[in-house]
């Protein structure tokens, strides 16, 4: 649901400081000061980041949960043992403590997504509607005492995913990221297993109640989600751009039908695929020489072959 003014998070209207606790620990926001961390001196946060629920990358996805990962450094930066020295603060006491747990906004900027009246708050899974905005969510490591127990120097931090939230779309192992056009998306990644498999790139892909063109394969398509299983790709004739390195290190991949007019292939796109693949391309004459010399640029091996189909 949407939310209104949040202590720590928003300008406060407050005349005096909002005060309020978690275990113990009392924290001072001051009035019309938009808070986005909270510091301690003696732990804080290092690497901190959002991660996926199932296989802990940072790519966050509609319809599964959220988590955040941090370690651990004391005052002199030294790294401290996780369960021993530390633990998390838990999202229910981070509610307790009046900040908002996670959210959603179209800003990038932490203080603006801070202030975005049009932010949504939820639980558990991220919803549909978060499609094409970013994640915030407030991650904190509390110091833990020679008995286990939590003390009360802790430490704060808002996090926003490192990219805008995607979607399955109605495929079963591919996610899509929105274009800057807000009409079309590009493919965000391919989850490459490690068994063989061809993969077939939609024209188009129906997310929430709108159905979006795919237009291109983003940078990285493979190693955002890791394998090197596929044997074969189909990309169809909407497909303008392929991405840097989108396809690299793809050892097993054997045989690339393109069936449109590539505008842009990216750097080391194409490099380290199988040296005998072959590249079968629906275009003729002027068409077909660019796209070759668009993928002969992109790092294949000089022993790839190429063919004209009709």
């Amino acid at each position: 649901m949407k939310r209104g003014i949040i202590v720590g998070l928003l300008a406060i209207t407050l005349t005096l400081s909002g005060v309020f606790g978690l275990n113990g620990i009392v924290i001072n926001v001051q009035a019309k000061k938009v808070v986005t961390e909270i510091t301690n001196k003696k732990i804080a946060l290092k690497n901190p980041s959002l991660v996926n629920g199932w296989n802990k990358n940072t790519e966050l996805i509609a319809g599964e949960e959220v988590f955040g990962s941090a370690l651990a450094v004391d005052a002199k930066g030294e790294k401290l043992e996780y369960k021993k020295d530390w633990a998390f603060v838990t999202e229910s006491e981070i509610a307790d403590s009046g900040l908002e747990v996670q959210f959603y906004s179209q800003y990038a900027d932490e203080k603006k997504a801070s202030k975005d009246s049009d932010r949504v708050e939820f639980d558990d899974e991220i919803p549909e509607e978060a499609f094409g905005k970013y994640i915030y969510k407030w991650v904190a490591v509390v110091l833990l005492d020679e008995s286990g127990e939590k003390t009360d120097n802790a430490a704060y931090k808002l996090i926003r995913s490192e990219n805008k939230v995607t979607d399955w779309g109605d495929t079963d192992y591919q996610t899509f990221a929105l274009n800057n056009d807000g009409k079309t998306v590009k493919v965000f990644s391919i989850y490459n297993a490690e068994n063989s498999f061809d993969a077939d790139i939609q024209k188009k892909v129906k997310i929430g109640e709108k159905k979006y063109k795919v237009t291109g394969i983003g940078d990285y398509a493979l190693e955002n989600a890791g394998g090197t299983g596929m044997e074969s790709i189909t990309i169809p004739s909407g497909i303008k751009s392929i991405g840097k390195q989108a396809f690299k290190g793809a050892k097993n991949l054997k045989t690339i039908n393109i069936q449109g007019n590539l505008k842009t292939v990216g750097k080391n796109a194409f490099k380290g695929i199988n040296e005998k693949a072959l590249f079968n391309i629906k275009a003729s004459g002027s068409k077909y020489k660019k796209t070759v010399k668009l993928i002969k640029k992109s790092g294949v091996a000089d022993t790839v072959t190429f063919n004209a189909v009709s």
